[in-house]
């Protein structure tokens, strides 16, 4: 641990664009102390061993050598750093290799950065709510288990399809900028990519998953809910809102409530 109490943190991950935005996070709610990146086992290794980090947040599937070999080979440098593994595929037998092979934690994609925040602390025994609150914790809204339901119960009366992604990027959309307002400005940059990094994704493709969404709720769903719902007028069922425009006025209904 650093002289400012903050833990010392190495990312190993391929998914660049997740590196860039969990980096971003650390960093920019000055919680911890990120001494280095990396996007392949090899390259881990040599980072871990050259920065001796308190945490290392490892990806499991990754090119030239995989998070298993990395746990093996930071076994034999006997040092104290804390391995918390991540991995897309929930596989229990991958799962207890990894804790056998020195991990302490194992949580599954996409990430909940607060989430993994909070685990950090935890294994470090640091005092995770004092800490937080003080550095500077993501706006969580006391309410974001009922916003997340009436978002939901929205996109349902319209009849937008629940197993479309667009769906569930939607929902992220709506209560990213409701915690806030000023995202709605940034999609691509912040929300689009913020989401791609906790759904292994892209930006370009989360942005087509919304928009293919309201396409099909535009072609197939309730005109008349739509109208009720969002006071929206439709003369011509081609004219579509954009995704800025149909997040906000998700994000306006529930403001509204």
């Amino acid at each position: 641990m650093n002289s400012n109490n903050k833990p010392r943190v190495v990312i190993v991950d391929d998914n660049t664009e997740f590196l860039d935005l969990l980096s971003e996070f650390m960093t920019q709610k000055d919680m911890f102390e990120v001494v280095g990146t990396a996007t392949d086992g090899i390259e881990a290794v040599r980072v871990i061993g050259k920065t001796e980090p308190d945490v290392v947040v490892l990806d499991l599937i990754m090119p030239k050598l995989d998070g298993l070999g990395v746990l093996e080979k930071a076994s034999s440098m006997g040092r104290k750093t804390q391995y918390i593994v991540t991995s897309a595929i929930g596989n229990y037998k991958t799962s207890q290799l990894a804790l056998s092979l020195g991990a302490e934690y194992f949580m599954i994609k996409p990430l909940d950065f607060e989430a993994l925040a909070s685990r950090i602390y935890q294994l470090l025994d640091i005092d995770n709510e004092k800490h937080i609150s003080r550095e500077g914790k993501l706006p969580q809204n006391p309410d974001a288990q009922n916003i997340e339901k009436n978002i939901e119960k929205i996109l349902k009366a319209i009849g937008m399809p629940d197993n479309l992604k667009g769906h569930g990027y939607i929902k992220h959309a709506a209560m990213m900028i409701i915690n806030d307002l000023t995202l709605i400005n940034s999609l691509t940059r912040h929300v689009y990519a913020q989401i791609a990094a906790l759904f292994n994704s892209t930006s370009a493709r989360v942005e087509r998953a919304i928009r293919n969404a309201i396409e099909m709720t535009w072609t197939r769903g309730h005109m008349e809910s739509i109208n009720k719902l969002f006071n929206y007028q439709i003369t011509d069922k081609r004219t579509r809102p954009t995704n800025s425009e149909f997040i906000m006025m998700v994000v306006n209904k529930i403001l509204d409530k």
